[in-house]
C-alpha cells in the first residue's frame, strides 16, 4: 500500500515552516495510475504508441501508406521519447559548467534543477536551493549538505550574480535542446517522402495509390505540378530551408525571451507574462517517481506542444499534393489536440478533475475512506478517458481517409472530362477502375 497526503500539517524545522502531509493509504492500482500520470514524457510515450500509432497504422489506406506511417511513427518515438531525454541530460550537464562552482560539478548540475519560478528573484532562489539540498529523511542538517563554495554565494549580491549565471545556463540548455529536437522532428516529414519515393519510384502521396487508375493518377500529378524540374526542386529546397530555420529559430527566440524576462527587475506587461506564464510552461520536469529517471530533465507539456507543432510544420511543407496537405492539416492538428488534451478533457467531464492527484486534493478535507473512494473513481475514469482518446483518434483517421479517397476520385473525374492530350489516358479509361495499389514507372 502506498501513502498519499491529502491533509497537511505545519511543522517548524530549522526556523522554516514546512508543510508535512498526514498519510492516507492508497491501493497499489490507484497509486500506479497517479504516478503514471505524473511521469509526463513517459505517459505521453505510452499514449502515443497505443492511442495514436495503432489506429494510424492499422487504418492506413494501403500497404505503401502503412509502411510510411510506421516509419513516421517509429521516428517520432525514437526522437521525441527516446533520444530527447538522453540529449537533454547530456546538454544539461554540458551547460551546467557555465554556472562556475569549481570542483563541484554535482552542485552545478543540481542548480540546473531550479525551476524558472524559483529563479525569479534571490528570495525564491534561496528557497529553491534549500529544497534541492535538504535531506528528505531530515537526518543530515542542511548546512552539512550544501557545498562550501555555494554557501559563500548565498549573500544578497553574490546570490544575484549566481542567479544570472544559472539563468544563462538554463536558457542555453533550453534553446539548444529544443532547437536540436525541433530540427530532427521537422525533418521527419521529408524523410517520409523520400522513403515513399524510394518504395514506389514516384513523388506521389502513397495514400492515393489504388483509388483510381494508375495512369489517371500519374496524369493528375503532372497536371498539378506543372513546371520544369529545376523550378520544382528549388521550391522544395526553399520549403526545407524555411522549415528548418523556423524549427531552430523559434526555440532560440523563446529562450532569449525567457532569459530577458527573468533578468528584468520587477517585470511588468510582457515581461510579467513571460515570467509567470511562458517560462513555467517551457521548464523541464525532474521526476522522482522512477529511480531510473530520477534527476533527468524531461520535457514539459508546453515544450512538447511546441515540438509537436514543429513536427506538423515539417509534414505540411513536405506534402506531395493538395489532398495530402488537407488530410495532414486536419489529421495532425486534431490528433495532437486529442494527444495533449483528450484524456484530461474526458476526465474533467466525467469526474470533475483532470488528474488523480487533483481528485485527491479536492477531497483532502474529508475522512480517509472518502479520499480513497475519490482516488479509485478518478483512476477508473482515467482508464476510460484513455479508451475514449483511442476511439476519437481512430474516428479522425477513418474520416480523413474517407475525405482523401473522395477528393482523389473527384479530381480524377474533373481531369478526365478535359480534352485528352495525354496518350496514356484513353477516353474509355475509367478514372476509378483497375486500381493499382503499387504503381511503378514514371
Amino acid at each position: 500500500m502506498a501513502l498519499l497526503q491529502p491533509i497537511r500539517a505545519l511543522q517548524h524545522i530549522n526556523g522554516f515552516v514546512i508543510r508535512l502531509p498526514l498519510p492516507v493509504t492508497l491501493p497499489p492500482f490507484v497509486q500506479a495510475v497517479k504516478e503514471f500520470q505524473q511521469l509526463g514524457l513517459v505517459n505521453k510515450a505510452l499514449i502515443d504508441v497505443t492511442a495514436v500509432d495503432v489506429p494510424l497504422i492499422a487504418l492506413a489506406k494501403n500497404q505503401s501508406e502503412r509502411k510510411e506511417r510506421a516509419l513516421r511513427q517509429g521516428l517520432v518515438l525514437l526522437v521525441a521519447f527516446l533520444m530527447a531525454p538522453l540529449h537533454a541530460r547530456l546538454v544539461s550537464r554540458l551547460m551546467s559548467h557555465g554556472i562556475g562552482i569549481k570542483g563541484h560539478s554535482g552542485a552545478n548540475q543540481t542548480l540546473m534543477r531550479l525551476s524558472f519560478n524559483e529563479l525569479a528573484n534571490t528570495n525564491t532562489m534561496r528557497q529553491g536551493i534549500i529544497r534541492l539540498f535538504r535531506d528528505p529523511s531530515g537526518k543530515i542538517p542542511l548546512q552539512n549538505r550544501i557545498p562550501l563554495p555555494l554557501k559563500r554565494r548565498l549573500g544578497p549580491r553574490a546570490l544575484e550574480h549566481l542567479r544570472k549565471r544559472v539563468l544563462n545556463a538554463k536558457s542555453h540548455f533550453l534553446m539548444t535542446d529544443l532547437a536540436v529536437c525541433g530540427l530532427l522532428l521537422s525533418s521527419i516529414g521529408f524523410i517520409k517522402v523520400a522513403f515513399g519515393k524510394l518504395m514506389s519510384g514516384k513523388n506521389q502521396f502513397s495514400g492515393e495509390f489504388g483509388i483510381v487508375n494508375t495512369n489517371v493518377l500519374d496524369a493528375l500529378y503532372r497536371h498539378e505540378h506543372q513546371g520544369n524540374h529545376e523550378a520544382l526542386q528549388a521550391k522544395t529546397q526553399l520549403k526545407q530551408a524555411i522549415t528548418f530555420s523556423t524549427a531552430i529559430g523559434v526555440p532560440v527566440f523563446l529562450g532569449l525571451l525567457v532569459r530577458h524576462g527573468l533578468k528584468t527587475p520587477n517585470p511588468k506587461g510582457l515581461n510579467r507574462f513571460i515570467t509567470q506564464k511562458l517560462a513555467p510552461r517551457l521548464d523541464y520536469n525532474y521526476p522522482n517517481y522512477l529511480k531510473s529517471l530520477k534527476g533527468w530533465p524531461l520535457l514539459s507539456d508546453g515544450a512538447q506542444i511546441l515540438l509537436s507543432l514543429m513536427l506538423t510544420m515539417g509534414e505540411l511543407t513536405s506534402a506531395r499534393s493538395k489532398r495530402e496537405l488537407k488530410e495532414l492539416a486536419i489529421q495532425r492538428n486534431s490528433i495532437d489536440a486529442m494527444f495533449f488534451f483528450g484524456a484530461p478533457m474526458f476526465m474533467k467531464a466525467l469526474s470533475g478533475s483532470t488528474t488523480v492527484q487533483g481528485a485527491i486534493d479536492r477531497a483532502r478535507f474529508k475522512v480517509p475512506h472518502l479520499v480513497q473512494q475519490a482516488a479509485r473513481r478518478s483512476a477508473r475514469t482515467y482508464l476510460a478517458s484513455f479508451l475514449l482518446t483511442l476511439a476519437c483518434v481512430s474516428a479522425i483517421v477513418a474520416k480523413t481517409n474517407q475525405m482523401t479517397r473522395q477528393a482523389v476520385k473527384d479530381d480524377a473525374n474533373r481531369l478526365t472530362t478535359r480534352p485528352y492530350t495525354d496518350p496514356r489516358i484513353s477516353p474509355r479509361t475509367s478514372p476509378v477502375g483497375s486500381p493499382n495499389p503499387q504503381p511503378t514507372g514514371p
